[in-house]
């Protein structure tokens, strides 16, 4: 294991399966890279995020969405992405994986709009979907700066809320149940990205 990833610098959630229920990496983004890309929501056009299989679900989902694209003004983020991942996999999950097959997401999570994201697993449904196998979300908002909002993880049966570090990413397989509680006091920005590959066997 990389000197970087040992206890200490690295929170594991392992319960009682060999890969592990989440991994948290603080550092990822630096906090003049996660203003970068809260701004983008000032300067790329908002897709609702209240879409649950093509469908109108508020009750699910309330947040707001800008997809990044594979330019040149976000190409760091994809680079970023892909080290992250590829180093995170090889020496945590060892699951196989293909690639990126689908646009990375800011979302953003507004109080004034009663935002949040009910349980889900990422893994399932049609198109890209179904071949997702790992999950990232990188916390961009500072903390202090919303309340609920939070990132909770059900992978065995037991709740387990994850640090809202700004810039800490964190990985966990696409399988896994989670859910984003409401925002109750100001806005919650994360960056999200799936890495997909072959069914699990």
């Amino acid at each position: 294991m990389r000197p970087d990833l040992l206890p200490g610098h690295l929170q594991a959630g392992y319960g009682n399966r060999l890969a592990p229920n989440y991994v948290t990496l603080p550092g990822i983004l630096s906090a003049e890279e996660c203003e970068r890309l809260i701004a983008r929501f000032e300067t790329r056009g908002l897709e609702d995020g209240g879409l649950v299989g093509e469908v109108s679900a508020p009750d699910i989902r309330r947040a707001d969405l800008v997809w990044l694209d594979a330019d040149r003004a976000d190409l760091w983020v994809l680079d970023r992405m892909m080290k992250l991942v590829a180093d995170a996999n090889r020496d945590i999950f060892d699951f196989a994986l293909g690639g990126f097959d689908e646009a990375l997401q800011l979302t953003r999570y507004r109080a004034d709009a009663l935002g949040h994201y009910d349980w889900h697993s990422d893994r399932g449904g049609n198109g890209f979907s179904r071949f997702r196998k790992l999950s990232v979300v990188v916390q961009l908002s500072q903390p202090e700066t919303y309340e609920g909002g939070d990132l909770e993880i059900n992978a065995t049966g037991r709740i387990e809320a994850m640090p809202r570090t700004r810039g800490m990413a964190i990985l966990f397989p696409s399988y896994a149940l989670h859910r984003v509680t409401p925002v109750t006091t100001g806005t919650r920005h994360s960056l999200v990205t799936w890495v997909h590959g072959p069914n699990f066997r």
